[in-house]
């Protein structure tokens, strides 16, 4: 199984959608799964969200799944 480590913020996370990452979360390396989501900016009214979309990497801490943002998906 091939693993990104998810340091770089220059990523193109749109072609690493689903694909395994290794992230640092509390001085341990544990690994995840690139998530794309589009979010909204929360502004009453606001007709063109989502403005853009941002990778995730989501993981499991026990039985708690859980969330690191990565950055921006180009």
């Amino acid at each position: 199984m091939e693993y990104r480590i998810a340091q770089r913020k220059d990523v193109d996370w749109k072609n690493e959608k689903g694909k395994q990452v290794m992230i640092k979360v509390d001085g341990k390396i544990v690994t995840g799964t690139v998530r794309l989501k589009e979010v909204r900016c929360g502004k009453k009214g606001c007709t063109k969200c989502p403005h853009k979309i941002y990778a995730y990497a989501q993981y499991r801490i026990g039985n708690k799944v859980t969330e690191k943002y990565l950055g921006v998906a180009r």
